[in-house]
């Protein structure tokens, strides 16, 4: 806007910035949480500004070594620093209208909506394995498809470099996904029998401190 920025002014609250003036800056965080970002740039036509609300997302830095996650509290996903995102108006979240056992389940509605070709994910908090021999995620799911042609998938997900990079380790559609059969209708399970359960070997991520899933 007018020409390149002369000066700029980063604002991160809560954080110890290593510079608040230079283009590219290092920001430390007393604890984990989600923080904003604001950026403010001048130059001899004027100043303007962007933020980012909850930006940069800070895990703790200490996983659990066996974690289990039953979804029961209505906070779940934001005590224990989950994180969803979504492609469009389609989101992940709790729901007590279906449950394996227990009174609530993660869930994400596709039937009649959402647009064609996006991602919605959820990642859980990063988890320790650094003394940890043996590891695998078990979960249970339950999934019917519309119709024979409308193909949606799931795939589990791991990183050992806090997420710059991914190494797929589960991934499964159409009829392999389903466990049971088709629906016609927006699918709620009424029984045990409409679950799965799936075990996926983390193998490539034992040893590793902060494992991201």
């Amino acid at each position: 806007w007018g020409g390149d920025a002369t000066s700029r002014t980063w604002i991160v609250d809560g954080a110890t910035l290593s510079s608040t003036t230079n283009k590219e800056i290092t920001a430390t965080f007393p604890n984990a949480g989600k923080y904003t970002v604001t950026l403010v740039v001048t130059n001899a036509t004027g100043k303007d500004s962007l933020t980012r609300k909850d930006y940069i997302t800070v895990y703790p830095t200490n996983g659990v070594a066996a974690f289990t996650e039953t979804m029961e509290s209505p906070t779940f996903l934001t005590d224990k620093a989950w994180r969803v995102e979504s492609g469009d108006a389609r989101v992940w979240e709790r729901t007590t209208t279906a449950a394996y056992a227990g009174q609530a389940s993660l869930y994400i509605k596709y039937f009649n909506t959402g647009v064609s070709g996006t991602t919605d994910a959820f990642y859980l908090p990063p988890v320790d394995l650094s003394k940890t021999a043996v590891a695998s995620l078990k979960f249970k799911l339950a999934y019917a498809r519309r119709n024979n042609t409308l193909i949606e998938k799931l795939s589990v997900a791991v990183s050992k470099d806090c997420g710059e990079t991914f190494t797929n380790k589960y991934n499964k559609s159409g009829v392999s996904l389903a466990t049971t059969d088709n629906s016609t209708t927006s699918f709620v399970p009424t029984s045990q029998m409409e679950w799965r359960e799936e075990t996926i070997s983390l193998a490539n991520v034992v040893g590793v401190k902060n494992a991201l899933i």
